[in-house]
């Protein structure tokens, strides 16, 4: 026999009772383990003790923890889990969920939950961690899925160059942000100033609107008193417009922090803290400034809810915004090239 002929024989032998193997060959899976579980307005990671067979996490006490559907429960792949995903339960108690393996064996984990109030601060709010981004520039965040602070850069580098960067300053590391005159194809189709920003959510360029590019807003559940930060501030020379022709006036520098509520539509304005000034600042200085919940009485412009309304203030808030500006008309293309603003030292003060 052809020895070529041979072989493709043999190796057709071993391959059939392969694709003959049904998919319950090896019996039923034994796992039934309960894998990750969370509940709405959690304020710290849930502990999984699968020894114990316990699961403790902390909620706002804020949270109506009498009637809660869990936000997050998986279990083992074919295991089914008794009270259901959807269930309303009160967790006022210990909670009891029976995790079935599709063999048959079960086993129960006793959910344990805690109320606190918050005193929550965002993760890198000294402005130390930044990373390279695979276009080449600087970002801040330890690697591209911390998406805690974010920055303009990705539209900036567009055109120009990025203008959030991190800067040493007395052997500390700092966020500096700096309004940028960009060239004449950027001042062609009016966007050819950049200010320099800073600010709590995500950038997706939107070519078509760029003023929709940043997602402002990180989850958040806390109810803070104020907020402070270092900070220094030189407003550029001339104020420009994004052709690139002087406009009358002064640059501006912008520090704002909002809290909302998105767990419905409209979203709803919590508080609200805001500082806009032409003033410079050339010394570093701390600004502290109260968080005023509710409507604010006499709101300017700007501090009216771009997205939804105003709330009542006793919302729970679900996220959080904070933005820097070296330029505070930035989003209309409008700011001082050369204006800068250093900041350090985010705080949140209950």
């Amino acid at each position: 026999m052809d020895m070529r002929k041979y072989k493709i024989m043999w190796l057709v032998m071993l391959v059939l009772p392969v694709g003959c193997i049904e998919e319950d060959y090896f019996g039923k899976s034994s796992f039934n383990k309960m894998l990750s579980f969370s509940l709405p307005q959690q304020i710290d990671a849930t502990v999984i003790d699968h020894d114990k067979r316990e699961i403790y996490l902390t909620v706002s006490d804020e949270a109506d923890v009498t009637a809660m559907v869990p936000a997050v429960l998986v279990v083992s792949n074919f295991a089914k889990v008794t009270p259901g995903k959807e269930q309303i339960m009160d967790f006022s108690k210990p909670v009891v969920y029976t995790v079935t393996a599709e063999s048959g064996t079960s086993v129960d984990y006793t959910v344990f939950v805690k109320l606190s109030s918050p005193e929550i601060q965002l993760p890198n709010s000294s402005f130390d961690q930044w990373y390279i981004t695979k276009g080449g520039y600087q970002q801040i965040g330890v690697d591209a899925d911390d998406k805690v602070w974010c920055t303009g850069n990705e539209g900036v580098v567009t055109m120009g160059s990025a203008n959030a960067l991190p800067l040493l300053v007395d052997n500390e590391t700092v966020a500096q942000l700096t309004t940028l005159q960009l060239g004449s194809l950027a001042q062609l189709v009016g966007q050819g100033i950049a200010a320099g920003s800073l600010f709590t959510g995500t950038f997706k360029l939107n070519l078509s609107n760029p003023a929709e590019s940043p997602q402002f807003g990180t989850p958040f559940v806390a109810r803070p008193k104020s907020f402070s930060v270092e900070f220094r501030y030189r407003p550029g020379d001339e104020l420009m417009n994004g052709k690139g022709k002087v406009i009358p006036g002064k640059d501006s520098v912008e520090i704002a922090v909002w809290l909302e509520d998105r767990s419905s539509e409209p979203w709803k304005r919590v508080a609200t803290a805001w500082y806009r000034s032409e003033e410079a600042t050339p010394e570093w200085s701390v600004l502290q400034l109260p968080l005023q919940y509710g409507q604010l009485p006499s709101p300017k412009y700007f501090e009216i809810p771009a997205k939804g309304v105003w709330g009542s203030g006793t919302e729970t808030p679900t996220h959080l915004t904070v933005v820097f500006s070296s330029s505070a008309r930035g989003a209309l293309f409008e700011g001082a090239p050369g204006s800068e603003l250093l900041v350090n030292d985010f705080k949140l003060v209950y």
